[in-house]
C-alpha cells in the first residue's frame, strides 16, 4: 500500500510533526499545572488521559506518513519525548503559580521533592478511594509513574488515531504477509522499508534542550550568589540602613511598637544585620541575592531560625518579608516593616 507524503525528510517529518505535538504537550501541561494548583493530582489517571489523547493527536497528523515513521519504534521515542515536555511543563507551571514570593519554580521543586511541601493528591484503588498528600520520594514516584503511563498510552493513542489498514508493515512493526515480504532492497511500491533514528535524534534534542534549560533558570535563580562581596552591592544595601518596625500584621512578632523596632546595620559588603531595639527580642540577618534578600530569623525562645526572604520598595522606606515556617509542611507568613522617622 503506498502511503502519502513519500519522500518525506527527517528534517520535514521533525518540523511538521515532532515539533507541532510537543508544543501540543507543552500547552495541555500548562493547564494541568494550572489545575493542580486548585485540585488534587491524580497519579496515573492524569498521565493515561493525557497520553492517550496525545498520542492520538500524533497518530492522527502522521496518518499518511512514510511507513518507515509509522513504526513501533519511533512511536516510542516520540511518545517518551512528549512525556518529558508535557511533565516538565506541568511543573514548571506549578512552580510558577505556588512558589512563595522571591522564591523560583525551581527552589520550589526542590522544596516538594526534599519533602517540605506537600501536594494533595487522590486515588482509586481495591474498590475504595485513597486521598492524602504526597512529598518527597513519593512525589518522585508518582510523577515518575505518571509519566511512564503516558508513554504507554500515547503508543495505544497512535495506533487509534491512525485510520484502520494505514499502518504499514515494517521491520518493527506488524507482520505484513508473506507474497509482501521484501529483504529490504526490493522497493515494489516505490517506499523504502528502513528504520529510522529520527524520533530518537528528536528525544535526544528534547532531553539536552529541557535539561539546559532547566539549568539554566536554576542558575539564574541563584544568580545572586555571585554578586556578593561586591563595592557595587554595598551601594545598594546601605540607603537600607536605619531604625524599621514590623508593622501588624507581624505574624511571629507581637508586641508594642518598641518591642517590635530594629536596627538595621551593615554586616559586610553584601549583607545586613537587625537588632531589636529591645534587647533579646530578636534578630535578623538579610543577605543581597541579585533582586531581593535571604537571610535567616532569630527569636527569643526558639532554637532554630526561621528562614526568610525580603525586598524594599523603591524608596527604601517600606520592606516586604515572607518568613518560611516548617512543620507539618509549609507555611508563609508576610510581615511588612516601615522606617522609623528619625
Amino acid at each position: 500500500m503506498t502511503i502519502g507524503t513519500t519522500g518525506m525528510r527527517p528534517w520535514e517529518w521533525l518540523l511538521r510533526r515532532f515539533c507541532p505535538i510537543l508544543a501540543l504537550s507543552a500547552a495541555v501541561g500548562i493547564v494541568v499545572g494550572i489545575l493542580r494548583g486548585g485540585m488534587p493530582f491524580i497519579p496515573g489517571v492524569q498521565g493515561m488521559a493525557v497520553g492517550l489523547a496525545i498520542g492520538w493527536a500524533a497518530g492522527w497528523l502522521g496518518r499518511n506518513d512514510p511507513p518507515k515513521y509509522l513504526s513501533i519504534g519511533q512511536r516510542f521515542f516520540f511518545g517518551i519525548a512528549s512525556a518529558c515536555v508535557f511533565t516538565a511543563a506541568t511543573l514548571l507551571t506549578m512552580g510558577v503559580t505556588q512558589a512563595a514570593p522571591f522564591e523560583g519554580p525551581i527552589e520550589w521543586l526542590g522544596e516538594v521533592s526534599s519533602g517540605f511541601i506537600r501536594e494533595p493528591f487522590y486515588g482509586v484503588g481495591n474498590f475504595r478511594d485513597y486521598s492524602g498528600t504526597l512529598t518527597g520520594g513519593w512525589w518522585r514516584g508518582f510523577t515518575f509513574l505518571d509519566a511512564g503511563l503516558f508513554v504507554f498510552l500515547f503508543l495505544v493513542g497512535a495506533i487509534a488515531g491512525i485510520p484502520r489498514g494505514s499502518v504499514p508493515a515494517t521491520a518493527d512493526g506488524p507482520e505484513a504477509p508473506e507474497d509482501d515480504i521484501d529483504d529490504g532492497d526490493d522497493d515494489s511500491d516505490g517506499e523504502p522499508r528502513e528504520k529510522t533514528r529520527v524520533a530518537l535524534g528528536g528525544l535526544v534534542a528534547v532531553l539536552l534542550l529541557l535539561g539546559a534549560g532547566f539549568a539554566a533558570l536554576s542558575a539564574y535563580e541563584d544568580a545572586g550568589s555571585h554578586v556578593s562581596l561586591s563595592p557595587d552591592t554595598l551601594k545598594i544595601i546601605r540607603p537600607l540602613v536605619g531604625r524599621w518596625i514590623l508593622k501588624e500584621p507581624a505574624g511571629v512578632v507581637r508586641g508594642t511598637d518598641e518591642e517590635r523596632m530594629f536596627d538595621l546595620k551593615l554586616g559586610g559588603f553584601d549583607s545586613l544585620r537587625g537588632i531589636s531595639v529591645q534587647p533579646g527580642r530578636f534578630a535578623i540577618d538579610f543577605t543581597w541575592w541579585g533582586g531581593h534578600y535571604r537571610g535567616k530569623l532569630w527569636l527569643s525562645g526558639r532554637t532554630m531560625p526561621l528562614w526568610v526572604r525580603m525586598r524594599p520598595d523603591r524608596e527604601n522606606d517600606s520592606l516586604r518579608i515572607v518568613l518560611f515556617m516548617y512543620g507539618n509542611g509549609r507555611r508563609i507568613v508576610e510581615m511588612r516593616a516601615e522606617r522609623v522617622p528619625k
